[in-house]
């Protein structure tokens, strides 16, 4: 059924939203704002916690790089230092300690004071260093050269010098030694003995490729031909 109202305007009854409308719009609306102001809480919450920790977490990164590359120069230093070790030990290695050959030379030439055996005593000593870049007999690990005298006119004196410097230890980083030669030489005065052999020798080290290699014969034909003339 429809129904018209004929009343004029201003006597007609003004139309109103109901009031359960209104209230579930207010309440609507209520819920609405609650989330987003829930939602907005929740969000920047965590937004400033995870700015916090992203801040945190740079900065322990940032130290932790400086660490790294605290951790990195140092074990590049540590490198260094190890190649530059092991060079320095390469080369201890290779080369003649020559204190301590000087020391075993002057051993032989004490002979633990047996003056039976042989009598030397000395007027030149020269060590001589390694030629580098040699082609055969110059090829050496470097020379001891050496003059002097062997109290008494006989030969065999100095061919016993000659033997003992040929004994291991001393020798075992030489490979040559010239035979035993000279001349008799007479001295005035009171001092004995009267007679003297007056000497010469060179002794040539071994190669350095040599003395590194372990267990190596000596290298060179004049030691053997050294040995059966002595």
């Amino acid at each position: 059924m429809i129904r018209i109202n004929l009343l004029p305007e201003g006597y007609r009854k003004s139309d109103r939203t109901p009031l359960g409308r209104v209230a579930l719009v207010m309440g609507c609306l209520v819920g609405v704002l609650t989330s987003l102001a829930a939602f907005g809480y929740e969000h920047f919450g965590n937004l400033r916690r995870v700015n916090a920790e992203r801040d945190t977490t740079t900065s322990e990164l940032a130290a932790l790089k400086t660490e790294e590359a605290y951790a990195n120069a140092l074990q590049r230093e540590k490198d260094d230092f190890k190649k530059r070790s092991d060079t320095i030990q390469s080369i201890g290695h290779s080369r003649v300690l020559w204190t301590k050959k000087l020391d075993q030379f002057l051993d032989v030439v004490d002979a633990g004071g047996d003056r039976e055996r042989h009598f030397i005593w000395l007027k030149a000593l020269d060590v001589k260093p390694a030629r580098e870049g040699g082609q055969g007999s110059d090829r050496d690990g470097g020379t001891l050269e050496f003059k002097g005298y062997s109290g008494g006119q006989h030969l065999q004196r100095l061919s016993d010098f000659h033997a003992d410097l040929k004994r291991p230890p001393f020798f075992d980083d030489f490979f040559d030694i010239d035979d035993p030669s000279g001349k008799v030489v007479d001295f005035d005065g009171d001092a004995e003995p009267k007679q003297a052999w007056e000497f010469d020798m060179k002794m040539r080290l071994k190669p350095r490729e040599s003395r590194e290699a372990k267990g190596s014969p000596p290298a060179n034909a004049n030691a053997t031909k050294s040995a059966k003339k002595s």
